[in-house]
């Protein structure tokens, strides 16, 4: 039989999570300027990466509606931060993939080229093929860097931005209800 925990809704406001791992201890912090408090923690059966949190508050609190739509607000900050965080090199890695897949094939078919055709005119054209491709490769692994360089810095200014949000939105939240969270 599965235990329950009894909740006392009169008293209390009750709110169940199921987050990243990663993403918990942060949550919690944030949820902390809500007035929100863990009770209950536990992993998920299916997915390791997951956990679910139960958290509460007193039911009744000053400038509940208030917290309500500035915690919606918090809770679109945190996602698009993680989404951020999560997206943060998908040029690059599109790039370095798609660079490793050609120049494979690349490789590849200059070495059939030599190795079937064995005359000199096809050996001559795969080793000038290799050594176009090289040349190829490295020229992107200097654009990949500049792309990565680029994607770094775009993430910073969007993380600091997210972050000067969050800080007046925990301000707002400090003022209504005289709690420091940190």
């Amino acid at each position: 039989m599965k235990k329950t925990t009894v909740r006392e809704y009169w008293e209390y406001d009750y709110i169940d999570l199921a987050v990243k791992t990663e993403k918990a201890d942060d949550l919690l912090i944030g949820y902390g300027a809500f007035l929100w408090q863990e009770i209950e923690r536990k992993s998920d059966k299916n997915y390791k990466d997951v956990v679910h949190i139960t958290l509460k508050r007193p039911h009744k609190i000053k400038n509940k509606d208030r917290l309500q739509l500035l915690q919606v607000r918090y809770e679109k900050m945190a996602n698009d931060k993680y989404a951020l965080k999560k997206k943060k090199h998908t040029r690059s890695h599109a790039l370095i993939a798609n660079v490793g897949a050609f120049g494979a094939l690349a490789f590849l078919g200059a070495v059939a080229a030599a190795f079937y055709l064995r005359t000199t005119a096809s050996i001559v054209c795969a080793c000038v093929w290799t050594a176009l491709e090289v040349a190829f490769s490295a020229f992107l692994a200097v654009k990949y860097r500049k792309i990565r360089a680029k994607e770094n810095e775009n993430f910073k200014k969007k993380d600091a931005d997210i972050n000067v949000e969050m800080n007046s939105l925990f301000e707002e939240v400090r003022c209504l209800t005289g709690v420091d969270n940190g």
